[in-house]
C-alpha cells in the first residue's frame, strides 16, 4: 500500500486550545504544540533534513504560545566528576552528586546509576526519573562506601550516569553519552600481621613432629605467603 500523507493548516493558538480540551476531556495531559514542535524537529534532524527545520525567531513569531519557544539540544548535567569515600565512618564516608537535564524532553528520559564495584561502592538511587514537569530540577544520587573486612588498601572504581534508552522516550536523549565519575574507596582496616606458634619448644632427633601454627590478624585483599626455612 503506497504511503499516504494529509496537509492541514491549524494555528498554534488553536492546536493548543484543542489539546487543552481533550486533556480536559479525557483527565490525561495531551501534547502541547510546542513539545509537537520540537519532536519534529528531532525526526527532521534525523532524517537528514536539517534545512527544513524553522529558527527559534521564526517560530517565536508565530504565535504567543511559542514566545519563549528555544531549541536547546538535549542534555543533562552531573554536578560531579570525582569521589573520594572512606570505609571509617565520618563525612568522607558518604557523598551526593545531583543530575538535571538541560532542556524539556518531549518525553519520560530515564538515567541509571551504576557502581563499577558494588563490594567498593553503592549508589542510591539507581534510577533518575525526568519528564516535561520536572526536568529543571536537579534530582540527587547518594554515593556510599562498603566497609569491608578485608586489608585491601584504596580501591579505585566508577559511577556510571547514562540514559537507560529502554525506557527513555525522547530520541534526542537517547544519543547521549554517559558521565563517568571516578571514585576512591580508603580502606580502615591497617596492616595485617602474621603469628605463628609452635606445639612444643624443642624436640629430639628421632622422628618427632613438630606442629605449626599460623594466624593472620585480618583478611587480605591479596594473596599472603608465609615461607619456612630451617637451620
Amino acid at each position: 500500500m503506497a504511503a499516504k500523507s494529509v496537509n492541514f493548516d491549524v494555528s498554534v493558538d488553536a492546536f493548543d486550545n484543542a489539546t487543552k480540551s481533550v486533556t480536559a476531556a479525557v483527565g490525561k495531559t495531551m501534547v502541547t504544540a510546542t513539545r509537537a514542535i520540537k519532536h519534529l524537529h528531532s525526526t527532521l534532524k534525523d532524517q537528514g533534513l536539517s534545512s527544513k527545520v524553522a529558527s527559534d525567531a521564526d517560530l517565536q513569531s508565530v504565535s504567543s504560545e511559542l514566545d519563549n519557544f528555544t531549541t536547546v539540544a538535549a542534555n543533562f548535567t552531573v554536578s560531579e566528576n570525582a569521589t573520594a569515600l572512606t570505609e571509617a565512618s565520618g563525612s568522607s564516608h558518604t557523598d551526593t552528586f545531583t543530575v538535571v537535564l538541560d532542556s524539556e524532553p518531549v518525553g519520560n528520559v530515564v538515567i541509571s546509576i551504576v557502581a563499577s564495584d558494588a563490594s567498593e561502592v553503592s549508589a542510591s538511587p539507581s534510577a533518575l526519573t525526568f519528564s516535561s514537569d520536572n526536568w529543571s530540577t536537579a534530582q540527587t544520587v547518594n554515593l556510599e562506601a562498603f566497609d569491608d573486612d578485608l586489608s585491601d588498601g584504596t580501591i579505585a572504581s566508577a559511577v556510571t550516569v547514562g540514559i537507560n534508552k529502554d525506557q527513555t522516550k525522547d530520541s534526542e536523549y537517547d544519543k547521549l553519552s554517559s558521565h563517568i565519575i571516578s571514585a576512591t574507596t580508603s580502606d580502615d582496616e591497617g596492616i595485617p600481621s602474621v603469628t605463628m606458634t609452635a606445639g612444643i619448644v624443642s624436640m629430639v632427633e628421632d622422628g618427632e613432629t613438630l606442629t605449626l601454627t599460623v594466624n593472620m590478624s585480618l583478611a587480605s585483599g591479596v594473596d599472603t605467603t608465609v615461607d619456612f626455612t630451617t637451620s
